[in-house]
């Protein structure tokens, strides 16, 4: 077994082992604490009686080290590769219950080798009505950690890179030796290409702290992955309906769901509020006040709609534009506590990155927490007497309705519930961050815990923890997100 594990790490020649050796035995003696372990040496005749199976490794320095290097039992060490395991898998079967502490989450493992052919299920929410769950392949690694970094051994280069391959949906996981049982951390298998492809090379292939999992990181994996799946096999469908919608004049107001049956539900979803933001983008155009709206939002999974659509930017962005200075853009969100305390901690993140992504781009935004108000039409109203209606979550059987409405009955119906939800937010504050700030005590957040884990994040960047395939989706006003909130002030 000796002889594959050297050649997975790239070392053919005596001089090279020799070297790796001491350099273990070193960090070794670092990382315990026990500065004898970095005498620890190998002659040349060891190392030839190892490879050739005549001497099992003795000594308690020398075996220590080898255990550190490879993870292999010494008779194992010496003794013939098992013909199933060609290269080395890593043992890190206790950190697996880890990933099972969130309701979606379900990690197992098919092979009897630690993390080899593993599956990693992310289900959906109990109370959600898009996501339908996805399968992961995963991989998980142990790692060394320096500062706020952790690296990969160099010799699980050739695993990875046979892992990683662009035809798998794959994932890396790694589980730091310093804290064993502690945490896991995540990497996108394309950044891991990305690292294995680099010149000059590197000699491992490294991930940031702020990819460690916790809720914000997993709430964000866990919406990412359900959209881009959905969205990837309704790719070729998706592109039809579109070019059948812009070979017409207009959208039609409504579509049934029952008239596009082989679409997914996110498809649907995507399709919906495609349309919307086209009609919201369309009727706005001209516009010269600043309007007031209301969302439709209140799961986790819809919030993720709005952080990751595409589309939903370029409407938002249309909104925005239209405020001034000394003039007041609203965003009105109707979260009852009964609904949004029934959601995991990752759901609820999810639902304060989609306020605070309005609140960076100036618009102010209010919470109501009245259940009768759930079913108010998604909204914006105009100062110039008109409303532009565009509904396409929880549409009553509909992908979408859209409308303009100009009879003053129905505008004075919206304009007194926008009113009454803005004297009564439940998130009160004169600046965003004392909304923000308002918003996280209400969904029962930590705000200083909040705030660090989104500046580390938004510092490196989401890519790197999973990047969505679908152009449909984009990170970018995610990653402006996190940032934007990572500068605001933790103290409470």
């Amino acid at each position: 077994m000796l002889q594959n594990l050297l050649k997975d790490a790239g070392i053919t020649l005596f001089s090279e082992f020799a070297t790796r050796f001491e350099q273990t035995a070193h960090r070794l003696a670092e990382e315990t604490g026990e500065a004898q372990l970095a005498t620890a040496s190998v002659s040349r005749s060891s190392y030839r009686r190892w490879l050739e199976g005549k001497q099992v490794p003795q000594g308690k320095k020398t075996t220590r080290v080898l255990y550190a290097m490879f993870s292999v039992p010494m008779k194992e060490l010496v003794g013939a590769a098992p013909a199933h395991a060609p290269t080395r898998t890593p043992r890190c079967a206790h950190r697996v219950p880890l990933l099972n502490r969130w309701n979606t989450s379900e990690f197992t493992t098919a092979a009897p080798a630690s993390g080899a052919d593993s599956t990693w299920w992310l289900s959906p929410a109990e109370r959600g009505n898009l996501f339908r769950g996805v399968s992961l392949t995963a991989q998980l690694y142990r790692a060394r950690q320096v500062n706020d970094t952790l690296l990969l051994a160099p010799e699980y280069r050739s695993h990875l890179r046979a892992f990683v391959q662009p035809a798998n949906r794959t994932v890396v996981l790694a589980a730091p030796e310093s804290t064993p049982g502690e945490d896991i951390y995540l990497l996108d298998s394309g950044h891991v290409r990305r690292q294995l492809a680099a010149e000059p090379p590197q000699r491992q292939v490294t991930l940031p702290r702020s990819y460690r999992l916790d809720a914000l990181t997993y709430g964000i994996t866990w919406a990412l992955a359900n959209l881009d799946a959905a969205l990837l096999t309704d790719d070729a469908a998706l592109a039809g309906e579109q070019q059948e919608l812009n070979g017409r004049f207009s959208a039609p107001r409504s579509v049934a769901r029952t008239e596009l049956p082989h679409l997914s539900r996110i498809g649907a979803a995507w399709l919906g509020s495609h349309v919307c933001a086209q009609h919201l983008t369309r009727q706005l155009q001209g516009g010269r006040q600043p309007p007031q709206f209301w969302c439709r939002e209140q799961y986790g999974e819809e919030a993720a709609a709005a952080l990751f659509f595409r589309d939903r930017h370029q409407a938002l962005e249309a909104t925005s534009r239209l405020g001034a200075p000394g003039t007041e853009v609203g965003g009105a969100f109707c979260l009852p506590e009964t609904i949004v305390m029934q959601g995991q901690e990752y759901e609820r993140i999810l639902t304060f990155l989609s306020l605070a992504l309005l609140e960076r781009r100036g618009i102010t935004t209010w919470v109501c927490t009245d259940p009768e108000y759930s079913q108010v039409d998604a909204v914006t109203l105009l100062p110039e007497h008109r409303a532009i209606v565009a509904n396409w979550l929880r549409a009553g059987g509909d992908i979408w309705h859209v409308d303009t409405v100009e009879a003053r009955p129905h505008l004075r119906d919206y304009a007194q519930t926008l009113d009454y939800v803005r004297q009564h937010t439940a998130v009160p504050g004169s600046d965003p961050a004392a909304r923000l700030r308002s918003l996280a005590y209400y969904l029962e957040l930590d705000w200083p815990e909040l705030v660090v884990r989104c500046r580390e994040l938004g510092q490196d960047g989401v890519a790197g923890l999973f990047q969505p395939h679908s152009r449909h989706l984009t990170l970018k006003e995610l990653d402006a997100v996190l940032s934007f909130v990572g500068g605001l002030d933790p103290a409470l």
